[in-house]
């Protein structure tokens, strides 16, 4: 009999701990599935303010001629973009690889990617350069975030 109450006990303490452990680990996957991914300051819609053109060095007076342009980008939460420059819709995917801003347009079939310079509270500084028949075309935009 002394036997039996042994095996009984040993069977409710395991029995106990295995209980135990469950439990502990619905508590953490239960908790895991609570946090959400953190979004991204990128998300919103930013309009254009101010863009610093220069050709080969120097300012672009040109490209004061389009200041009026207005240019909007929208960045959502399930990556992908919508921008509107002058009535002209383009829209595609983005992601964000530390200071590198890569749009993918399904509307053209192509990717650009744009230098991050700042991205602060309701501010974004971008930084774009190509060449181009051999000039050299580098341009700073700066984008204000709408408020809600």
């Amino acid at each position: 009999m002394h036997k039996f109450i042994v095996l009984t006990m040993k069977k409710l303490k395991f029995l106990s701990l295995s209980v135990a452990i469950l439990a502990i680990m619905l508590m953490v996957a239960c908790n895991g599935k609570e946090k959400e991914t953190p979004v991204s300051p990128l998300v919103g819609i930013w309009d254009l303010v101010n863009v610093d053109s220069r050709l080969n060095g120097v300012p672009d007076e040109s490209a004061d001629e389009d200041d009026d342009t207005p240019v909007t980008y929208e960045f959502k939460a399930d990556s992908t973009y919508v921008h509107m420059e002058d009535s002209i819709l383009d829209e595609g995917r983005w992601f964000l690889d530390g200071d590198r801003l890569h749009l993918f347009s399904t509307e053209e079939d192509m990717c650009m990617a744009t230098q991050v310079e700042r991205l602060a509270n309701d501010s974004l500084f971008v930084y774009l350069h190509d060449s181009i028949d051999g000039d050299f075309i580098e341009e700073h935009h700066i984008y204000l975030k709408r408020k809600k």
